[in-house]
């Protein structure tokens, strides 16, 4: 993949699943993809690189994004205990930043006096930078392939997850339905499968779509890093960068969809899908 489609596939997968990226913001850079906090581990750092070519200042705060069945983001300003938030746990500091053309900056967060509400478990906030000139537009706010180009073009604000890991953590994911389309952009494909999540963990997967060929000849064709699943069940549909050819018609071709953990948490296999074929 070239460095625009990578771009594009984080970004992507950013729109769909509210997982940050490093690449494909036009001014701003912030890294890494997520982070988790734990009992053990209750302080972590960010990293900006602003890419502009003028001096910009970026407000920061902690919010809550909720998503629906339909895979969209929407922030929530008081969110319930069925959220399992973690907005109220997380501390940063500074909460502005003015940064020179080309310069980076360090962003402090930390878990203060946590208290979690629905026992074991990963609990979620996000940290928004949000460019105080200009014209302003949230990743979280709007999708799809406008979204991507856009961001090319304007301002935008960044949101990263941060997790609170409390206890023991674990979940089960189980996919159902894939279904492989041509997408408007020739560089990725559609997919669309129904997802559903047992358990407390929130996991951050790297998905791969897998073509078998009539001869049982298996070759990765797509991919997309840091999809998150959050909900309990969810129709995913989810744009993945082409990293190999199909023959047509796609509904006559064999596909399977493979879900792992991103390589940071353990890179466990987290559940497959095959498609029907027509």
């Amino acid at each position: 993949m070239t460095p625009l489609n990578i771009a594009r596939a984080l970004a992507l997968a950013f729109l769909h699943s509210l997982a940050s990226f490093t690449a494909a913001h036009a001014d701003l850079q912030v890294y890494p993809l997520r982070t988790v906090l734990s009992d053990q581990k209750r302080s972590s750092s960010l990293t900006l690189k602003h890419l502009g070519d003028t001096e910009e200042t970026y407000k920061i705060s902690v919010v809550f994004y909720r998503e629906n069945a339909e895979g969209k983001m929407e922030i929530v300003p008081k969110p319930d205990l069925t959220d399992r938030s973690a907005k109220e746990f997380i501390k940063f500091s500074p909460r502005e930043v003015t940064m020179s053309p080309r310069s980076e900056q360090t962003v402090r967060l930390m878990l203060f006096n946590p208290k979690p509400t629905s026992g074991d478990g990963d609990y979620r906030a996000y940290l928004r930078f949000e460019p105080v000139n200009g014209s302003k537009k949230s990743l979280g706010e709007s999708g799809g392939k406008q979204a991507v180009q856009m961001a090319l073009a304007v301002k935008l604000s960044v949101s990263v997850p941060v997790l609170y890991r409390h206890g023991k953590s674990e979940s089960h994911l189980s996919f159902k339905n894939l279904k492989v389309k041509p997408s408007n952009d020739p560089q990725f494909w559609q997919i669309e499968f129904l997802a559903e999540k047992e358990g407390n963990a929130m996991p951050s997967t790297d998905l791969r779509l897998i073509h078998i060929s009539p001869k049982g000849e298996e070759t990765e064709v797509g991919k997309v890093t840091g999809y998150a699943f959050y909900n309990t069940k969810k129709i995913v549909r989810v744009q993945l960068a082409k990293t190999g050819q199909v023959p047509e018609p796609l509904t006559t071709q064999k596909f399977r969809l493979e879900a792992n953990e991103i390589a940071d948490e353990g890179g466990k296999l987290l559940s497959i899908v095959s498609n029907s074929i027509e």
